[in-house]
C-alpha cells in the first residue's frame, strides 16, 4: 500500500508528459564530447556555447561581439519561433566568458563581427564530427542535441521548468515540461530528497 502514491505520481507523469523525452547527453558525457572538442579552439568555443547557454544552433551564429555583455556575464540571442519576442539575454558561466574572451581577442573581432562566422550547414558538421569521435551515435550527433542536454542539466539540478522555458525562449510552456519526464524515471530517488 505504501508504493501506490508513487505509482500514482509516475502513472500521472507518464500521462502528462506523453510524449518521447528529446535525446540528450548527461554532464559525464558532454564532458568526455567536450575533451574531443578541446583540440581545436572554434569548436571548443561552439560546443561550450551550445551545452552551456541552451541557444539554438542559428541563434548562436548569429551572435556578434556586440551582443555580449561581459560585465554582467550575459548574451543578447534572437528569439526564434516566439511571438512578441525578439530578444533575450542568457546568462553565461564564468568559464564561457573567458572563452569567448580569448576567442574575440585571439582573433581580432570587432563589435560587429558574428562570433562563429561559420555556415549552419559548417556547424552542424563540426558538431555532428566531435560527438562522433568521442564514441556516441549518429542519432544523437546534431546540435540540438546540445540544446535538450542543456535542458535537462538544469532539470535534474532543481531548475524550475517556468525559468528553463526563459532560457529556451519556448512559446508554450509544454514544449518545456517534456523535460521533467526525465525526473518520472525515479520518482523514489527524488522523493527520498524531500523534507518534512
Amino acid at each position: 500500500m505504501g508504493n501506490l502514491p508513487m505509482l500514482s505520481m509516475t502513472r500521472a507523469l507518464s500521462i502528462q508528459y506523453s510524449r518521447e523525452l528529446p535525446k540528450y547527453f548527461t554532464k559525464e558525457e558532454m564532458d568526455r564530447i567536450l575533451e574531443v572538442a578541446r583540440e581545436k579552439p572554434k569548436q571548443f568555443l561552439l560546443v561550450n556555447f551550445l551545452w552551456m547557454t541552451g541557444a539554438r544552433i542559428s541563434e548562436a551564429l548569429a551572435v556578434k561581439v556586440k551582443d555580449i555583455d561581459f560585465t554582467n556575464r550575459l548574451v543578447r540571442v534572437t528569439t526564434l519561433k516566439r511571438r512578441n519576442v525578439t530578444q533575450r539575454a542568457l546568462h553565461l558561466k564564468e568559464n564561457l566568458v573567458d572563452l569567448l574572451k580569448m576567442w574575440i581577442s585571439n582573433n581580432k573581432l570587432t563589435l560587429n563581427n558574428y562570433v562563429f562566422d561559420i555556415t549552419r550547414y559548417r556547424a552542424f558538421q563540426i558538431i555532428q564530427e566531435i560527438i562522433l569521435k568521442a564514441g556516441f551515435d549518429k542519432e544523437r550527433a546534431h546540435p540540438h542535441t546540445l540544446r535538450h542536454s542543456f535542458a535537462v542539466n538544469l532539470i535534474l539540478q532543481g531548475v524550475s521548468p517556468l525559468i528553463v522555458n526563459e532560457y529556451l525562449g519556448h512559446a508554450d510552456l509544454k514544449a518545456t515540461m517534456i523535460y521533467m519526464k526525465v525526473l518520472a524515471k525515479d520518482t523514489r530517488n527524488i522523493f527520498d530528497t524531500v523534507q518534512f
